[in-house]
């Protein structure tokens, strides 16, 4: 599966279908399947091989599906914690916090995994990458004005319902 994502990663093998990307099968495997109940289901060692191998394949930067949503990323940094694997963290942390993707989960579904990943990352890389940071603290603020407007028409809907529920007393 390796060799098939470099191959299609250094342009030498053509998509199947044009759709098929094994770099998506292979994230896919790891976010569902390989990564059951918020733990990896199989060995930590094996875990972080996966996690290095994508984030060292050439070229990770422009691919534009998602690699871990960021409400994930809080289980998957936490797997990969330890002095050692700090680089790891932080070229992970970067990928999926900066690259543009074709959708972006983190806003539709913010929550406290979502928050809890952007304090980790933030706490252990933000001094140091402002870059990161900011686009941190932008999705939080934008998270924030998304949750404040949900929070505005779930009220006025209330209001109308109740405002014709009191016109059929």
């Amino acid at each position: 599966m390796r060799e098939r994502i470099v191959a299609e990663a250094e342009g030498g093998r053509q998509l199947r279908g044009g759709w098929d990307v094994a770099l998506s099968c292979y994230i896919d495997c790891i976010t569902g399947s390989c990564f059951a109940g918020r733990e990896a289901a199989y060995s930590r060692e094996l875990f972080i091989s996966q996690v290095r191998f994508i984030t060292e394949l050439p070229g990770i930067e422009n691919f534009r599906g998602e690699i871990f949503w960021l409400g994930l990323a809080f289980y998957v940094l936490e797997i990969i914690s330890g002095d050692d694997l700090r680089e790891t963290r932080h070229k992970l942390a970067r990928l999926i916090v900066l690259r543009e993707t074709e959708k972006m989960f983190e806003f539709l579904s913010w929550d406290s995994d979502c928050r809890r990943a952007a304090d980790l990352i933030l706490g252990e890389f933000g001094a140091e990458d402002p870059e990161l940071s900011d686009k941190l603290n932008e999705m939080i603020v934008m998270a924030a004005q998304e949750s404040a407007e949900n929070a505005d028409r779930l009220r006025k809907k209330e209001e109308e319902s109740g405002a014709l529920l009191s016109q059929m007393a």
